[in-house]
């Protein structure tokens, strides 16, 4: 192949997109974009990001939350993800439009957690999301060049391509070859194109173009209204209004509209600030430069100072303080004047802002920059915004995936390993109810809801089976006053608590455990009880246990008597003891008789059809295996009116008496598994064997059950022979004797 052929293709592709994506402008084409779209071509950098997080959409959680899909990172495959974090998500997003609504940003929105609970992600996800969005057709955004032609003698001719014509011929420069350029001064501020209009001109065109596009008038325009040419483009404008002599046609010539994208790497409107001991602004004489000694005469006599540093590269778009308070707190002040009216003034000019404001602070310097003197001055211009540890276990787990995707590409995961680390993380970040702050029978409740049963009501949304139906349901309606009681306190729930990043190096020792070769839940257990052995090392195993909580070693038995239940309830099903349909067969039997008895009605029998009443023997037998307090009759009959409820609410489908009822399907399905409990210990005992003598003489037909128990175990849950044996003993260790 002729290697000029793939070179050409990739130069006519990069040509196309080129010249799709409008890079190059003039201004009165740029104008004319303006007055078909005035919104969209003068957005202030807090109405960008607000439509940025409006272009991605929302989506819904696994819990049926509202989620802000840019969060997901769907078009970066997922990586720098945030899980979880929705409260956090919309309350920067709430900021973001307050100000996109009042036409600027005049406070810091300041994220403050504890370490590693993600803050840093999620700047990063939004920085991002304006690189994608700003490649998109929706996500236009301009800035201004000037552009001096080379004198007509220099060059054979200039102007526009293909044919060429002298500078005093052309009506605009935007389009000048690079070699028929003398000279090219960037906006470093990315100010608007608008503002090369007089302010009573720009005004009246806007007018006019909002009554051209009448939904665009719901929209702020106080930026561009309001805005002027940064110092060192209001010099250039006035020293060639001046040699003109007024004519401003001649003046915009010089301007060329160039499309910009943000970038996160290139400093593009998307900045971190580290907590160095340095300034974030500062500017530079430019007329002294000889490499610009070709500008126009009128301009050369003139003192242009250029803008630099790292406020000045984020401006138009979002910049992020990383670890804010680590910074001296003198050089923290100027951003006091800064975000109240966006200006920074620097020796020789001011500089206006327009960008949206983030930072990132741990708890303790937060805590004690409240109490030092300067806080009364900032505490007017921050909004504060809790980023604290995730409370749902299963959106923990999801996390951990990405943690520690390069130790699992060498390492198998066994079901369960990640949930269960994650389950007794969330545990360790869980406060006791404030009783004190719940009313009636939702306060009593609430003294005895320990952490796991938190947990779990955060998670599924259930309360503990240990309750009467009623108490149940005073609960799940009550998770919300719960989980959000204690938001408007310093000590937060999520404050405190095992982090992401110490589970991570729990994780990597449990996944390089010499007893197995997968990552196991017994080989987690084992890493945290050796995580939790110096209580001096880590913040949250210093907290006093109170009513159950704070006790990180008895929430590793806890969670591993619940990865107990997983387990064997995988390993009831991979035997096939009895099949699924039967447990349903069962139950549904029960609820057909319970339904006719509290109606009073007949039933046909199964086989021969005649109508009968109801077995009593046979609802008494399945009732013994449940725990409720009253009579059968009650509870007959509170069960017929939840079905009664659910219908209601579900009029076209037909009921699903397992679904409705998963802790009674879980009781009979139990009782299946207790009743052959010997059997079960049998096929445990000869999988622990495997590969040895003594399985080698064993039956032929227990061998095939071990081997069927295997495949079972791989096609359903994902288990391999090592991990499903490390389960097997697991399971034994843990079974009633």
């Amino acid at each position: 192949m002729d290697a000029k052929e793939p070179l050409s293709t990739v130069a006519a592709e990069v040509r196309r997109e080129f010249d799709e994506e409008n890079r190059l402008l003039s201004f009165r084409e740029w104008l004319d974009l303006f007055l078909e779209s005035p919104y969209r071509m003068s957005r202030s950098a807090a109405q960008y990001v607000l439509d940025m997080f409006d272009g991605f959409g929302r989506g819904e959680t696994a819990g049926g939350s509202d989620r802000l899909l840019l969060f997901d990172q769907e078009f970066r495959n997922g990586e720098g993800r945030v899980h979880g974090q929705e409260a956090v998500q919309f309350g920067i997003y709430r900021l973001v439009r307050a100000a996109a609504r009042a036409g600027r940003t005049d406070k810091m929105i300041l994220m403050h957690g504890p370490n590693g609970s993600g803050k840093s992600v999620i700047a990063e996800a939004i920085f991002h999301g304006l690189e994608d969005y700003s490649r998109q057709p929706e996500g236009l955004i301009y800035r201004f060049n000037w552009i001096f032609p080379k004198a007509p003698g220099e060059v054979e001719g200039l102007g526009f391509r293909p044919q060429r014509v002298a500078p005093d011929e052309a009506d605009t420069y935007a389009n000048l070859a690079s070699d028929d350029i003398a000279a090219r001064i960037v906006c470093e501020m990315r100010d608007s194109p608008l503002f090369l209009l007089p302010k009573p001109q720009r005004e009246k065109i806007l007018e006019a173009a909002l009554e051209a596009n009448p939904d665009a008038a719901e929209h702020s325009y106080r930026w561009v209204l309001e805005g002027e040419l940064c110092q060192k483009c209001k010099g250039v404008y006035e020293g060639l209004l001046a040699g003109y002599r007024g004519d401003w046609d001649a003046v915009i010539r010089h301007v060329q509209v160039e499309r910009w994208f943000f970038s996160l790497r290139y400093r593009s409107g998307a900045v971190t600030i580290l907590p160095m001991a340095s300034v974030d602004a500062s500017e530079q004489q430019i007329t002294a430069d000889m490499s610009l000694q070709n500008l126009p005469p009128v301009l050369q006599n003139l003192k242009i100072f250029e803008p630099f540093g790292d406020l000045v590269d984020a401006n138009g778009g979002v910049v992020e303080f990383g670890d804010f308070l680590k910074r001296p707190m003198d050089l923290n002040k100027y951003l006091l004047n800064a975000v109240e009216k966006g200006t920074i003034g620097l020796p020789n000019s001011l500089i206006h802002l327009n960008q949206v404001m983030l930072g990132t602070s741990n708890e303790k310097h937060l805590d004690h920059f409240k109490q030092a003197p300067e806080w009364t001055s900032f505490k007017g211009r921050i909004e504060l915004v809790p980023v604290p540890y995730i409370l749902q276990y299963r959106e923990e787990a999801e996390l951990y995936e990405d943690m520690i995707s390069d130790v699992t590409r060498e390492v198998h995961v066994t079901p369960h390993a990640l949930e269960m680390a994650a389950l007794w993380a969330v545990l360790t970040r869980l406060l006791p109810p404030d009783v004190e702050r719940l009313e009636g029978r939702l306060a009593e409740l609430a003294k005895d809801v320990t952490p796991f049963d938190k947990a779990m009501l955060y998670q599924t949304g259930e309360a503990p089976e240990r309750l009467e139906r009623e108490d149940r349901k005073i609960l799940r309606g009550g998770a919300d006053a719960l989980r959000s009681q204690h938001t408007d306190t310093v000590v937060y729930e999520g404050r405190f608590g095992a982090s992401a990043r110490e589970m991570r190096m729990v994780l990597t020792r449990a996944a390089f455990d010499r007893s197995c070769p997968c990552l196991t839940p017994t080989a987690v257990f084992r890493a945290l009880a050796d995580l939790i052995r110096d209580v001096t090392v880590y913040d949250f195993l210093k907290l006093q246990p109170d009513h159950g909580y704070h006790e990180s070693e008895a929430f590793i038995d806890q969670v591993s008597a619940f990865c107990v239940g997983l387990v064997r309830e995988e390993f009831q099903d991979a035997m096939e003891l009895i099949r699924e349909e039967e447990y349903d067969r069962r139950f549904d039997e029960y609820m057909q008789h319970v339904v006719a008895f509290t109606r009073n009605e007949k039933i046909p029998h199964p086989q021969t059809g005649q109508l009968q009443s109801p077995n009593e023997s046979m609802m008494k037998g399945v009732e013994e295996l449940f725990s409720f307090e009253g009579d059968e009759d009650s509870f007959r009959n509170d069960l017929v009116g939840r079905i009664g409820a659910w219908a209601i609410d579900h009029p076209d489908e037909e009921v699903n008496f397992r679904a409705l009822f998963p802790d009674l399907l879980r009781a009979v399905k139990q009782d299946f598994y207790d009743r052959r409990e010997t059997r079960v210990s049998q096929v445990l005992r000869n999988l622990l064997v495997r590969g040895s003598d003594d399985f080698d003489r064993l039956p032929e037909d227990q061998r095939s059950e071990v081997d069927s128990v295997l495949a079972n175990l791989a096609d359903g849950p994902g288990y391999c022979p090592d991990c499903a044996r490390d389960a097997a003993a697991f399971l034994a260790a843990n079974s009633a004797p």
